[in-house]
């Protein structure tokens, strides 16, 4: 047994943050003990949901415990709906392996290609068609035969502008879709779309017919769509096309899942799998070294990690990947000071990013600088391009005299109008790294006379896209950074608006023509490789050299997982098509 060392936090310049900082890595000094591993619990097998009579199965069946630390609400498209929880429950046409970054065929039994004749280009019209033929025998989790028209209606369902769904852009490319048999899908698209060949179940995706349609009916007749909306079949009766089968669900918190026998790629090996919820990070951990709980997804920081790494990985009953592949930044929202470039560089300017990734994270991440992972091939050439903002207080501080923003008697800058340079800052309440970053922030800032107003939020809130994508200040926001969710990270066009219902992707409201403009043609269809990087170049240099929001370092990706486990891949990329329990029907116990 052995507690969390103290980082050394010698390089953090301020007096006040050298001693937060320390004591922000000091959280995790936990005293973990491991004990023995829990066996697997003996339980009954489930009937299949087709009715057939149960295959026969051992007496003891193959479970885990997998706790995660993100809520979701539902398991379809509303919201903030997380890749790896429906991952679990439902499938699409074709999937990521984020591993290699390849496509694969899903439910599909092939990706469609311009050389197989399944993808069909018109530039002179611009438009083009994708023929997707379904594997033979698709049935849903209660024994339902899946049908092409599902598809139709979960895309009429997705286009509906009252629906709320975050993002509707690939549902809005397509004109129209014809099923002539029970295997075929055939996509007429509205223009050259790069996606039409590759876009996943997160970006448009199948809904039940025989569950859903004549709800969603009555919602459109009525006018009223919270029934709809809040309909159990998005959250407790789930029904999907998934490796596994919801078959308790106590609230977001807690469910168990059954594996599919009638699963597209092939029954999974594990037979149940228990989630839970923690989103106390040390209780996490503890929960791991205890043996109650098997593998573990989304962040517990990375003090909780390499505390975990040390105690657990000597012991071989488990490892640690940590890999920085997402980002982590401040996002400014409706506060008219931060809409100058000029001050959001002032801003950056004073923040000593590398000693926070020193002594909160004890540099097993990196300083980010633009919105590109990296393990992307083009990072070092990018890298080269961007314009970079090291921490220079001096600098910040001639940024915010030349933007109108003088120091006051009391050191708080103040502007021509009396407004007091006191910035809202908004992080989850009892997330301790957000908590942790913004009192280092604070601290960086107040030496050049920005003040913080500090505003904590719920889980609850920060989930409620209404009250989540608008704030007054800044907000600590982090998401995925490969070149293929710029356009619904940065685009015009997925600006958090009432007429989206607040949905939009781009809540720091970055609207720029130029930076659309570039999106917009990355978005094209058989775009050469050599101007693809050239326009990735070019939107990296603009966006380096606007901030359209504050980059700190990179998230990690943590995922810990018990040695009895297998089969479990590291991801090289992050992203709503690239989860990392992708292949869980491979996944076994020893």
């Amino acid at each position: 047994m052995r507690t969390m060392p103290v980082f050394d936090s010698a390089r953090v310049a301020p007096a006040c943050s050298i001693r937060q900082l320390a004591g922000v890595a000091l959280l995790s000094g936990f005293i973990l003990s491991a004990c023995t591993p829990a066996s697997p619990p003996t339980v009954p097998p489930a009937a299949p949901s087709n009715g057939q009579a149960p295959a026969a199965q051992p007496a003891t069946l193959k479970s885990i415990t997998l706790l995660g630390t993100e809520v979701v609400d539902n398991f379809w498209m509303f919201g903030a709906t997380g890749a790896e929880h429906s991952g679990f429950l439902d499938a699409g046409f074709v999937g990521t392996n984020p591993a290699t970054t390849e496509v694969y065929p899903w439910l599909a039994e092939e990706v469609p290609s311009v050389e197989k004749g399944t993808w069909t280009i018109d530039a002179a019209a611009s438009t083009m068609v994708t023929t997707i033929h379904l594997r033979p025998g698709l049935v849903w989790q209660d024994g339902t035969p899946y049908q092409p028209q599902d598809f139709v209606f979960g895309w009429q369902v997705a286009t509906d502008p009252k629906v709320p769904i975050n993002d509707k852009t690939t549902a809005n490319q397509i004109a129209s879709i014809d099923t002539p048999d029970d295997r075929t899908i055939i996509i007429h698209w509205k223009s050259l779309y790069s996606k039409a060949a590759t876009f996943q179940k997160l970006e448009v995706r199948h809904l039940p017919r025989h569950i859903m349609e004549s709800v969603y009916r009555d919602a459109v007749a009525s006018g009223d769509y919270s029934h709809f909306e809040n309909h159990p079949y998005f959250t407790r009766e789930f029904v999907g096309m998934g490796p596994y089968k919801l078959t308790s669900y106590t609230d977001t918190t807690e469910w168990t899942l059954e594996a599919f026998d009638r699963y597209a790629l092939g029954r999974p090996k594990i037979d149940r799998i228990h989630f839970r919820l923690i989103t106390d990070a040390n209780a996490l951990v503890t929960e791991l070294l205890a043996g109650t709980a098997d593998v573990a997804f989304g962040s517990i920081g990375q003090p909780q990690a390499l505390a975990l790494r040390q105690q657990w990985e000597p012991t071989g009953k488990g490892a640690v990947s940590i890999n920085p592949l997402s980002s982590r930044y401040l996002a400014p929202s409706l506060n008219p000071w931060l809409q100058d470039p000029q001050v959001r560089r002032a801003l950056l300017e004073a923040i000593d990013r590398e000693s926070i990734n020193h002594a909160l994270f004890a540099d097993l991440s990196q300083v980010m600088n633009m919105p590109l992972s990296p393990r992307e091939p083009r990072f070092a050439a990018a890298d080269a391009t961007a314009v970079k903002y090291p921490y220079d207080p001096q600098q910040a501080n001639q940024l915010l005299d030349a933007a109108g923003w003088q120091r006051a008697a009391d050191g708080v800058r103040v502007n021509g109008q009396g407004d007091r340079m006191v910035i809202e800052y908004r992080a989850v309440s009892g997330d301790r790294e957000q908590e942790a970053i913004r009192l280092a922030v604070r601290d960086f800032w107040s030496q050049v006379g920005v003040g913080i107003d500090i505003q904590n939020v719920t889980s609850q809130q920060s989930r409620d896209p209404a009250y989540r994508n608008r704030w007054a200040g800044v907000a600590q926001l982090g998401g995925n950074v490969n070149v293929a969710e710029w356009e619904l990270r940065w685009h015009t066009r997925n600006v958090p608006t009432e007429a989206n219902r607040w949905t939009g992707n781009n809540p720091s409201r970055w609207s720029n023509p130029q930076a659309d403009a570039i999106l917009d043609e990355l978005g094209t269809v058989n775009l050469a490789r050599p101007r693809q990087d050239d326009l990735v170049m070019q939107f990296v240099k603009l966006w380096t050299d606007q901030v359209p929001a504050l980059p700190l370092v990179y998230n990690t990706d943590i995922v810990p997982v018990a040695t009895r486990v297998t089969g479990i891949v590291p991801r090289s990329i992050t992203g709503i098509n690239s989860f990392f329990n992708w292949n869980v029907h491979e996944w076994d116990v020893r």
